[in-house]
């Protein structure tokens, strides 16, 4: 008597489950892909609900408001230059501009004060005034074009803060912004420094600001 059909089915049986069991290939497939999943899934819980970046200075860099003027005292760095001038781009100029920001920096983060950089172009077009500040540094406020009718020239050479009308100068103040971010007050000239040698001498003589710089009066 013969036995049909039982030895071709247990071997059809074995075989598939040698065939699952044995592969070491496949495991290492699932173990890669719920990784990647992992990593996938934290990398968007940080997208959408990571915090927001905060800058220096306090301000959150979602806000709208720039770090640089936040309420509170501040120091306030200008630098003056001119499109017709050589020595305004000069790379003695960009490095006094770098040495003046960190020394300044320093400055204003030991006394609990913010830094804001502006920067003043004297140039026949805005394009040619933002591409001189290009060149030189970084700004958080520039004010180009118009040559010497200027804005920024009307407010630190012609009339506010009346000076030499040379380049390349920069000038020191202080000043208290509203605490709403709004508003400038009690904005006081602490150093203008006309030319490279100018410059240079105070930097190599420490950067020296007024001391003690107190506090402005408090919120009209």
């Amino acid at each position: 008597m013969k036995t049909v059909g039982v030895p071709a089915k247990t071997g059809i049986h074995a075989r598939r489950v040698r065939g699952w069991g044995s592969s070491a290939g496949t495991l290492a497939l699932y173990a890669t892909t719920l990784i990647l999943f992992a990593i996938v899934g934290a990398g968007l819980w940080g997208f959408f609900f990571a915090r927001p970046v905060v800058t220096d200075g306090g301000a959150s860099a979602e806000s709208g408001v720039p770090a640089s003027i936040v309420g509170g005292e501040q120091l306030v760095l200008v630098f003056v230059g001119s499109t017709s001038c050589v020595w305004s781009r000069t790379p003695e100029v960009r490095g006094a501009l770098r040495q003046a920001e960190a020394a300044l920096r320093r400055n204003a983060e030991s006394r609990q004060m913010g830094l804001h950089r502006i920067g003043v172009s004297v140039a026949p077009s805005p394009e040619a005034g933002l591409r001189l500040l290009a060149d030189v540094g970084e700004f958080d406020e520039v004010a180009v074009g118009g040559r010497w009718t200027n804005a920024g020239i009307q407010k630190y050479v012609s009339e506010g803060f009346h000076g030499s009308a040379a380049t390349p100068q920069l000038l020191v103040l202080q000043r208290r912004i509203g605490d709403n971010g709004r508003g400038v007050y009690e904005e006081t000239l602490l150093r203008r420094l006309v030319g490279t040698g100018m410059i240079a001498s105070w930097l190599s003589g420490g950067a020296v600001l007024p001391s003690p710089l107190g506090p402005h009066s408090s919120s009209p």
